[in-house]
């Protein structure tokens, strides 16, 4: 009988002690935010592209003594994904075959053709290309040809103003802008 109260003991403590053992334990939580909009346009903007960080690198202060000594490339991309190309309204029917894209943002004060610097490097902007490496305006639309989707390809790059180059951070933010032919 002892025996018997003694197992009986036992399994009562063991079984116990797994049930703490295996508590659910407060990790913590959070909050997550789901946002974005819905356009009236031909083309949705992929997520990836809407709010985009394209690095442009550490770069040497030594390649960039002379005004438009530049660093190397960084590519970004703007992908416009699930395309309808045709649109009725009433008896007139729209088809789209290109996009606009207007890119917008401060203009450097020496060369106005350069986006801004606006962190601690002195003497440097930000210039925009095309795919094919010609210089962006900014302000001035550039059109790219349009079919079921397309990834519209751009290049940046650091550029010297033509005054004194310091090292520091470069931080630029330009805009962009759609519009459908």
């Amino acid at each position: 009988m002892k025996n018997m109260s003694l197992k009986v003991m036992s399994l009562a403590f063991i079984m116990t002690a797994s049930s703490a053992a295996f508590a659910d334990v407060n990790g913590g939580g959070g909050t997550i935010h789901f946002t974005g909009t819905v356009i009236d346009a031909p083309c949705s903007i992929a997520p990836e592209s809407i709010e985009q960080t394209v690095e442009l690198g550490s770069v040497a202060l030594s390649s960039l003594k002379t005004a438009g000594s530049h660093s190397r490339p960084a590519t970004g991309e703007i992908k416009l994904v699930d395309c309808t190309l045709t649109s009725v309204e009433g008896d007139e029917t729209t088809t789209y075959s290109k996009v606009g894209v207007t890119f917008s943002g401060t203009p450097d004060a020496t060369v106005a053709a350069l986006l801004a610097n606006d962190s601690s490097a002195q003497g440097v902007g930000v210039r925009l290309l095309d795919e094919d490496g010609n210089a962006i305006e900014l302000g001035s639309e550039t059109e790219y040809p349009l079919g079921n989707g397309a990834t519209i390809t751009y290049q940046a790059y650091v550029e010297a103003n033509g005054n004194t180059v310091t090292a520091g951070d470069i931080r630029s933010d330009a805009t962009f802008k759609l519009n459908y032919k």
